[in-house]
C-alpha cells in the first residue's frame, strides 16, 4: 500500500500572486513521487471537505455494479458512457460523486475527475479522464492526518 503526500505550495509569481496550490503526490518507489493533482485554493478551509466527507469516503459503496473493475473513476466514467442508466442509480451515483469527487471539493476549478474511496478492501485514489488515467491504493488514515495538519498549520 502506498502513501500519498499532500502539501500547500505558495506559487508567488505574476500569474498566481499569493495563491496556494494543494498538491497531491504518491510515492511509487522510495523517493520517487508522481504528482496526481495541483489545485489552486481560494481558502485553506476548502480542505475541510476531506474531514466532512471522511465517513463517506471510508464506508460508502459504489451504487453501480463493480464487475471486474479496479478503478472507481473508470466505473463512474463507463457508467455515464453506457446506454443502460437507471434514474434511481443516476441519483445515487451523483450523491456518491459529491462526497468522493475532488471536483466537488474544489468547485469551479478545472481539475481531472479524481475520486477517493473504498473499492473492495482497499482505499484508492483514481482518475479516468480522456487524457489522464491512474489508480493507486493508499493509506487513508495517513492521508487525512496530513490534510488535517495542513489545515491546522495555516489557521
Amino acid at each position: 500500500m502506498l502513501d500519498i503526500t499532500v502539501q500547500l505550495v505558495d506559487k508567488c509569481d505574476e500569474r498566481f500572486p499569493g495563491v496556494y496550490f494543494f498538491t497531491i503526490s504518491i510515492e511509487v518507489n522510495q523517493g520517487e513521487f508522481i504528482s496526481l493533482a495541483s489545485i489552486p485554493l481560494d481558502d485553506v478551509q476548502e480542505l475541510a471537505w476531506f474531514r466532512e466527507n471522511l465517513e463517506s469516503i471510508k464506508n460508502d459503496i459504489l451504487p453501480v455494479p463493480i464487475g471486474d473493475y479496479v478503478s472507481i473513476a473508470k466505473i463512474i466514467r463507463d457508467f455515464y458512457s453506457s446506454d443502460d442508466m437507471d434514474e434511481f442509480v443516476i441519483g445515487e451515483l451523483y450523491n456518491y460523486r459529491v462526497s468522493h469527487g475532488l471536483r466537488f471539493a474544489f468547485r469551479g476549478r478545472d481539475i481531472p475527475d479524481i475520486y477517493i474511496g473504498k473499492l473492495n478492501d482497499d482505499y484508492q485514489i483514481s482518475c479516468s479522464d480522456s487524457d489522464f488515467e491512474f489508480c493507486y491504493s493508499f493509506n487513508i488514515n495517513n492521508f487525512i492526518h496530513l490534510v488535517d495538519d495542513l489545515v491546522e498549520n495555516l489557521k
